[in-house]
């Protein structure tokens, strides 16, 4: 992911014109989102006012995609524009920067909610750049590489689908090194595995992760589970969100969260808003209590 400090969101419009008048393969579709939260309860230990305290969580998703050339960006309150993805496909392969590795691709079927995500899976996500090849529409692999250094790491990505269940795979390993980093040499591998299931309105699902990270010489072992279930009923999306941390190594303790989220789509075309209160003691970035609650609404072009 890169950073790139820009003043203005017309740089970003733009960038769309440019892109679009370039000669491509397909007709550019362009896509994205525009986002706003309140933060009404941060976890925090300072205890916040009644009515909560105004973050500024704005930001905007943007989306360009042919048949050959894929590039999401976004924008956010800090007026840098962060490059998401951008690769390109010929046929059965892609190269380019993906966004992380396609071995944690099982573990994102239980990645539903807004603040569920776990932020310390990162370090065994670190790969930012990739060659991946679709065997089949099951089955993907992928040389992968981490920006600045010398290594190459290996994955796999599995997923099929029997009636309604939905089964999923993914694993791999990396190693590289760097000797002019703080940190100068990176090893992680991982697991992952997912299931889904759709009940009439209701998605039930469950993704399990387990690895290992190089950390400042010592080997970290990690391993989260989180399992919940999502209803469509009408304009509402309700949903439901256990997350556990199974190895935490600070603590020696199983750590765990509870998130709901309830979403409404507005009699306008693309736009809903949404609510979201989470509480227990695995915050996503640290093992601190981890009461937090939202109020937001987002319109998608």
């Amino acid at each position: 992911m890169k950073a790139i400090k820009l003043t203005s969101i017309f740089a970003l419009t733009s960038l769309a014109a440019a892109i679009s008048t370039t000669s491509i393969a397909a007709e550019p579709v362009f896509s994205g989102t525009v986002s706003t939260e309140y933060v009404i309860n941060d976890g925090s230990a300072d205890e916040l006012s009644y009515f909560g305290s105004y973050e500024d969580n704005s930001e905007i998703e943007f989306n360009i995609d042919t048949d050959i050339i894929h590039f999401e960006v976004e924008l956010g309150n800090d007026e840098d524009i962060e490059i998401e993805e951008s690769y390109i496909t010929l046929g059965a392969l892609t190269i380019g920067d993906v966004d992380g590795s396609i071995a944690d691709n099982a573990f994102d079927v239980g990645a539903q909610l807004v603040e569920a995500d776990f932020e310390n899976i990162d370090g065994l996500d670190a790969t930012d750049w990739a060659v991946i090849y679709k065997v089949s529409k099951k089955l993907n692999i992928a040389l992968e590489f981490e920006e600045d250094y010398d290594g190459v790491g290996f994955a796999v990505a599995y997923k099929d689908k029997f009636g309604d269940l939905g089964v999923e795979i993914a694993g791999g390993k990396y190693s590289g090194n760097n000797d002019s980093d703080s940190d100068p040499e990176k090893e992680h591998e991982i697991f992952t595995f997912g299931l889904t299931y759709q009940a009439g309105p209701a998605k039930l699902f469950l993704a399990y992760l387990t690895g290992s990270e190089l950390v400042s010489g010592s080997t970290v072992d990690k391993t989260y589970l989180t399992l919940g279930t999502t209803i469509k009923a009408g304009d509402f999306i309700i949903g439901l969100n256990h997350n556990q941390d199974l190895d935490n190594e600070a603590t020696n303790e199983t750590l765990s969260n509870v998130e709901a989220y309830v979403e409404y789509a507005l009699p306008y075309e693309g736009v809903s808003v949404y609510a979201t209160a989470l509480s227990g003691n695995l915050d996503k970035d640290s093992t601190a209590e981890s009461d937090f609650s939202l109020v937001g609404i987002k319109a998608e072009f």
